[in-house]
């Protein structure tokens, strides 16, 4: 995406948010009483407490296209986080036929044989041949079997199939002809369904979470498998209430609209007769185009385990509703016997009630999943204390492939859980209802992907909650939510007997999503690491962690830099968090420590520091979001650091910089400079580190001494301005002067002791590029030396004899050092390359699924490291959104060394 995009994508969402649909009234202004509100959230608690009825997990509700109330019970935000639709996804997936109707590019009385005619069976049957797309939308198929979930062509298996009956005259409820919908769609249109509804949809009435499964093919799935925010499922039916305008703006024909959610066919369930309209239960009230037509006027769009969007046009009203539970009659009864009698025929408001809606807001911010068997007020007791004793269970063979689970009491009531299935053993936490952390522990569990049930189930890594307590009789029970989807692992423990179930759906294959699906798993990766409490040591301050869900249970200094200049862009007061976490814990010496722990038990950790980032960061910060009080203290901070590399880690021989440790014991000393670097184990430390120049550090320096130039500037203090620019100046024109090998026309470290070049290429070579201190000559015989590291753009060349491409610092690809390559190259216009290495690298972020890890395979591509890694994060984001950025927009500039001859 380019930039032009970007600003584009956001002027349409600023436009959405402006418009008066869907902005906050109180119930009583639109015609609606507050006490039947919390009179209809009480009864989905008491219908649907948690237990095998399951739970409603979140809610909207609008009228007169304001939104009069939403809430959602933790763990789960499904406000704010996409949460699995099933079924509901029919009607979007009939939206984009509808789409393509309006256009003119389909009919729906056309015969699938002639849209699909090379799929077709040698000797396709009368009914195939008679199969049309409207007996697609109206589940009137006719055939026998589902699909086999397989990895084979799943428009060639329908069609396959044996249609017994004549298409059009037998209603049976089939999520397959949801999906050859979706396959006419992409045909048609040749493009991608999400990103079809995205151009013609989502951006114009405000959904930007969406996300979808696909068939082994790529083709979405459909009829099951999108994502999406109760707040963005409301829009959708709001959209339709409103006859398909949104604003100002027709998105899609009325006509359409009231076409889809007409009766067209009989609904009931065995065949035992018609119902008229309003007769028997919601779901022989008959079925539409993918919607589904209710009692009382309405219609709804819904998903297996509760997804509800229902449409009251007779109220003008709309609601929906995200949940996991099992009878979704009672959940539409509900909506029916509390919510119904409380809209008034009239648009008139009613008198307002401050008590009633002081209530609803505080039951509305109360909400969590209280699962039946928790005492919330219980204190410490004997049948609390297990102590330290370890309870261990191996499972019997499943299909689901757990095979043992264990669970040991630590501190402060948090247990330590450790599941084991075919990915191996992963350990999480479970808090209990007086723990530290609270109720609902945030965690992540992985399934092997290779070996799951059919039709579905939790495929990959999945972001999970986990609480657990100790029933009356003394039982230790655990649940395990899976946050993003709806199902649950609930295992219980009764004198030392394990029983439990595991209750899941899921689609097959993740879609990529393309750039904005990076854009919104970069994003959600930065929230998922963000850690505050009133017990971590950087508390009251919120601390964002390089993996929150792995094992860098701490702020870390450069890390944390790079995790402000992406997350400054939506909330820059925990951007600048990050920094003053760093200035809380800076030394004497004015070092910035390398770790601030998450447990004050652990402290900090002071052995080294890392590479200078945070100039830029703290510049970038205040480009974005100006904050002179918080600048001016940051300045000092900044000046104080630059007196430590100055004092030491300065060469005075070369006046140049190098890394170093803080220990007297020598081996540690030098464990603890490769840490300094950040390139921990890299052939670049082969010798001794702290006797090399490196050449990333001292282009670091060269842009810290520039981004210090420019805040003492903004701070009106000229005279500290000019003295950073002629620091820049001249260590700029050092590293052209040292660091340049003539001989192999490539820049490298320096080895004091040897006197000569490492000689090992890196990325860190092409920091003068991204810097833009070399020369253009200099820039074209880099762009040369990039062959050996395409296309995965590892730490060290490919032709390395040290090059091991899943070791650490020794062949690993990393995001954050190979966009400062990239980016160099593409700032001096070798953009082939440098657009070549990122496609690769963005391919291989996007292609496993839902976690962005810390490295990667640089042969393969295979994830390495930890999930959800913070700094990943940061970089596919800046691979997008910064990419097309020139220099002097992304980095402190200005004059350079008198080599640069660069212009943009």
């Amino acid at each position: 995406m380019n930039s032009k995009a970007i600003v584009t994508l956001g002027c349409a969402l600023y436009a959405v948010l402006c418009n008066a649909e869907m902005e906050y009234a109180t119930p009583e202004s639109q015609g609606v009483d507050s006490q039947a509100i919390i009179g209809w959230i009480d009864a989905c608690e008491k219908t649907f407490d948690g237990g095998k009825e399951g739970s409603v997990h979140g809610f909207v509700i609008v009228r007169h296209g304001k939104t009069i109330a939403e809430g959602s019970w933790k763990p789960f935000d499904t406000l704010n986080e996409p949460h699995m639709l099933y079924s509901h996804s029919k009607s979007f997936t009939s939206t984009a036929v509808g789409f393509l109707a309006d256009d003119g590019k389909i009919d729906i009385d056309e015969r699938i044989a002639d849209i699909f005619p090379e799929e077709l069976p040698a000797n396709p049957s009368d009914n195939l041949r008679q199969l049309r797309v409207r007996d697609l939308l109206t589940m009137n198929v006719g055939k026998k079997d589902h699909l086999l979930r397989d990895d084979g062509d799943w428009v060639g298996e329908f069609l396959s199939k044996d249609f017994v009956k004549t298409p059009g005259t037998c209603f049976r409820y089939d999520s397959d002809a949801t999906y050859m919908l979706a396959a006419i769609v992409e045909k048609r249109t040749g493009r991608k369904l999400m990103d079809f509804l995205k151009e013609r949809m989502f951006d114009k009435i405000g959904i930007t979470s969406a996300w979808s499964t696909t068939s082994p093919q790529g083709i979405a799935c459909g009829g099951w498998g999108m994502n999406m925010t109760t707040r963005e499922l409301a829009r959708f039916g709001q959209l339709y209430l409103q006859h398909g305008t949104w604003g100002a703006e027709r998105v899609l024909s009325p006509d359409w609209v009231a076409l889809a959610t007409t009766r067209h066919t009989w609904s009931g369930w065995g065949n035992v007769g018609v119902k008229a309209l309003g007769e028997g239960t919601d779901w022989e009230q008959g079925y539409g185009f993918q919607f589904w037509r209710c009692r009382h006027g309405a219609y709804r769009a819904d998903g297996a385990a509760g997804q509800l969007t229902v449409v009251m046009p007779e109220c003008d009203m709309v609601v929906s509703v995200n949940a996991g539970l099992s009878d979704m009659q009672k959940e539409l009864s509900l909506v029916w016997e509390h919510l119904l009698p409380s809209v008034k025929s009239n648009d008139a408001p009613i008198p307002e009630n401050p008590v009633a809606l002081a209530a609803l807001r505080a039951k509305i911010a109360s909400l969590e999943i209280k699962l039946p068997g928790v005492n919330y007020e219980r204190r410490p007791g004997a049948c609390d204390d297990r102590g330290p004793e370890l309870h261990s269970f191996t499972f019997k063979d499943n299909p689901r492939g757990f095979k043992s689970f264990s669970y040991q009491l630590g501190d402060d009531n948090v247990y330590a859980c450790m599941i084991e299935t075919r990915a191996g053993k992963q350990h999480f936490a479970a808090g209990t209802a007086r723990s530290r952390l609270g109720l609902w522990q945030r965690g992540l569990i992985r399934v092997d992907p290779e070996a799951y049930e059919h039709p579905g189930a939790y495929v990959g890594e999945h972001k999970i909650a986990s609480t657990c307590w100790y029933g009356a009789d003394g039982a230790f029970h655990l649940k395990v939510y899976f946050t993003g989807d709806t199902g649950y692992l609930e295992l219980t423990d009764k004198n030392g007997n394990l029983s439990g179930e595991f209750w899941a759906m899921n689609g097959c294959l993740l879609e990529s999503g393309g750039e904005e699906g990076l854009l919104r798993r970069a994003k959600e990766t930065l929230k998922i690491d963000t850690v505050s409490g009133a017990n971590v040591q950087w508390a009251p301050l919120r601390g964002v962690e390089p993996s929150a869900t792995g094992v860098f249970r701490g702020v870390w200094n450069w890390d944390s830099a790079f995790h402000a200049m992406a997350i400054v862009r939506w909330d820059p007061d925990l951007a600048r968090e990050q920094f003053l976490i760093m200035e809380k814990f800076q030394g004497e010496d004015g070092m910035l420590p390398d770790v601030v722990f998450e447990d004050p038990a652990e402290g900090v950790f002071r052995g080294c520091t890392k590479p200078p980032v945070w100039g830029w960061a703290v510049w970038a910060m205040d480009r974005a979001a100006p904050d002179d009080a918080f600048l001016g203290k940051a300045y000092e901070s900044l000046k104080r650091y630059e007196k430590f590399w100055r004092t030491k880690r300065f060469s005075q021989d070369e006046r140049m910089f190098h890394y170093d440790g803080n220990s007297d014991n020598p081996a540690l000393r030098r464990q603890y400079c490769g840490w300094e670097s950040g390139w921990d184990d890299s052939p670049r430390w082969d010798g001794n580190p702290a006797k090399v120049l490196p050449i990333d550090l001292n282009c670091w320096m060269v842009l810290y001494y520039r981004s210090l130039r420019d805040i003492a500037a903004r701070l009106r203090l000229g005279a500290e301005s000019e003295l950073w620019e002629k620091e820049a100046v001249d260590l700029a024109s050092r590293v052209e002067g040292r660091l340049w090998d003539d001989v192999d026309g490539c820049y490298y470290d320096w080895d004091m002791e040897k006197r000569g070049f490492s000689r090992v290429l890196s990325p860190a070579s092409f920091m003068p590029l991204f810097i833009g201190t070399a020369s253009n000559a200099r820039a074209a015989a880099m762009a040369r030396q990039a062959k050996r590291l395409e296309p995965g753009w590892p730490t060290v060349s490919y032709d390395h004899p040290e090059y091991k491409p899943d070791v650490y610092w020794r062949g690993r690809t990393w995001l954050n050092v190979a966009y400062f390559a990239l980016k160099g190259l593409k700032f001096y216009g070798h953009e082939e390359t440098a657009n070549a290495g990122r496609a690769t690298l963005l391919h291989w972020v996007d292609s496993y699924k839902p976690s962005i890890h810390e490295n990667y395979n640089s042969r393969t591509g295979e994830p390495l490291g930890t999930c959800d890694f913070g700094w990943s994060a940061v970089f596919t984001l800046k691979f997008i959104t910064d990419w097309t950025m020139p220099r002097e927009a992304e980095l402190p500039c200005g004059k350079e060394s008198a080599n640069h001859i660069y212009k943009e």
